[in-house]
C-alpha cells in the first residue's frame, strides 16, 4: 500500500511549512508528497526548492499561473494518478493534520467498502471549523459504533481516497476555479459509494477567522470570488433536478433581500455579483476530465 498526499498551495508558505512538516511527521509514512503551487508570488518557490533537496520523495510543480483551488486539486489529482501511489489524501496549505490523523484515515481501508474518508475538521480553538462541515447523510449514524459518520459530501481538507475511484468518476471539476468543487466532486463519489467522516482523525483548518462564508459582510477587494460561488451552485442544483433548482433560486431572492434590508457597504456590487452568478449558472456546463493513462 502506498500512500500519495496532494496539497495545493498559493501565496501561504508560513502556513504551508506548517503543514508539510505535520504532513512529513505523519505516524503513518506519506510515500509520495505534490505540492502544487498556484504560482504563489512570496518565498513558496524557494521553501519547497531546499525541501526536495532533503526529501527525495516530493515533487513541486509551480504552475504559470494561478488556476484556482479547482485547477490546483484537478492537476495534483492527475500527477497522483499517474504515480505508483494506490491511495491519495488531499488537503489546502493551510491544513495542518494531527500526528495520527493520517494512521485514523487508514485504519478503515479494509473494514468497510467506502468511495472517500475525511477527517473532522477542528479550528484553531478545537472548535469544529465551520468551513468544512460535511453535509451529513440521513442515515449518518449507520457506522458511529464504530468511530464513522457517514455524509453526501465534504470538503477538499483532509480527503482521503482510494486512486481507482477516479477511474469511476473523473477528476474534480478545474473550470470551477474556487468554491463548490470538493462539493461537486465528493458528491459525485457517494453516488457510487459511501462516503465517511473519520471523527477521531483530526485536522486543523488555520483560517483567518472561524467562519462561513458570508457576502453581506464581506469587503470590496474579495466580492469577485462570490460569482464563482453563484456559478459554480448553479451547476450543481440543475444537477440535482427541480426541486433544488427551485430551492436555489429561493435561496438567491433571499440574498438579494439580506443585502438590501441590512446595514451593510457596496450594495450594488454585491447585488451585480450575485444575480451574475446565477444567471451564468443557468448555462455553465462545465467538461469533467476523465482518466487519461498518460504521463501528465
Amino acid at each position: 500500500m502506498k500512500i500519495g498526499c496532494v496539497v495545493v498551495t498559493y501565496n501561504k508558505v508560513e502556513l504551508l511549512k506548517e503543514c508539510i512538516s505535520a504532513i512529513l511527521n505523519q505516524t503513518l509514512r506519506v510515500d509520495k508528497l505534490f505540492i502544487v503551487d498556484n504560482c504563489s508570488n512570496d518565498n513558496t518557490s524557494n521553501y519547497v526548492k531546499n525541501l526536495i533537496e532533503r526529501h527525495n520523495n516530493i515533487y513541486y510543480y509551480r504552475l504559470e499561473k494561478n488556476i484556482g483551488g479547482a485547477g490546483g486539486f484537478n492537476y495534483g489529482l492527475k500527477k497522483a494518478y499517474c504515480s505508483d501511489v494506490d491511495y491519495i489524501w488531499m488537503m489546502d496549505n493551510d491544513t495542518i493534520p494531527k500526528n495520527d490523523a493520517l494512521e485514523k484515515l487508514c485504519n478503515y481501508i479494509n473494514k468497510l467498502k467506502w468511495g472517500f474518508l475525511c477527517s473532522n475538521v477542528r479550528w484553531i480553538d478545537d472548535k469544529p471549523c465551520l468551513m468544512n462541515i460535511p453535509s451529513i447523510s440521513i442515515v449518518w449514524n449507520e457506522y458511529v459504533k464504530e468511530g464513522l459518520i457517514k455524509v453526501e459530501s465534504t470538503s477538499f481538507v483532509s480527503l482521503f481516497i482510494n486512486k481507482k475511484i477516479i477511474e469511476e468518476v473523473g477528476y474534480p471539476i478545474k473550470d470551477f476555479f474556487i468554491w463548490g468543487d470538493d462539493v461537486e466532486f465528493t458528491s459525485r463519489i457517494t453516488t457510487r459509494s459511501a462516503g465517511y467522516m473519520v471523527i477521531d482523525s483530526e485536522v486543523v483548518h488555520k483560517m483567518t477567522l472561524n467562519q462561513s462564508t458570508d457576502l453581506i459582510k464581506e469587503d470590496k477587494s474579495r466580492l469577485g470570488r462570490y460569482f464563482y460561488a453563484g456559478r459554480n451552485t448553479g451547476y450543481i442544483v440543475r444537477k440535482k433536478g427541480i426541486i433544488a433548482f427551485v430551492k436555489n433560486i429561493f435561496r438567491t431572492i433571499i440574498m438579494l433581500y439580506k443585502i438590501v434590508g441590512t446595514r451593510n457597504q457596496n450594495k450594488i456590487s454585491k447585488i451585480g455579483v450575485v444575480l451574475k452568478g446565477f444567471v451564468f449558472g443557468l448555462f455553465f456546463n462545465p467538461k469533467i476530465e476523465q482518466v487519461s493513462k498518460k504521463k501528465y
